[in-house]
């Protein structure tokens, strides 16, 4: 059983934009969870918290996540190709010129 402790509110626990959060938590999952993650204790929380919250996205958010994702690597492909293209073509040319 995991207990999560109260998020505090004063002022002396807020630290540029971030919020200081106790809790109880069962030594066997933290050590799983660190020993997955291999991250700090800090970054395993807020990434297992962001992968909480991702999880409760709607479809349609996700699967304009899904497609930002593949625009990324479809521009990030052409522009590889187009390299390699350049490449090409600056090779034919030097041995058009010898």
């Amino acid at each position: 059983m995991v207990f999560w402790g109260v998020l505090t509110t004063s002022k002396s626990q807020f630290r540029y934009g971030k919020k200081l959060a106790q809790a109880w938590v069962p030594e066997e999952l933290l050590e799983k969870a660190l020993k997955l993650s291999k991250r700090s204790l800090t970054e395993t929380i807020v990434i297992s918290i962001e992968t909480y919250l991702k999880s409760g996205k709607s479809e349609k958010e996700l699967a304009q996540e899904r497609l930002n994702a593949a625009l990324l690597e479809a521009a990030e492909a052409k522009a590889e190709l187009d390299e390699i293209n350049k490449r090409e073509r600056d090779n034919i040319a030097k041995e058009k010129k010898i």
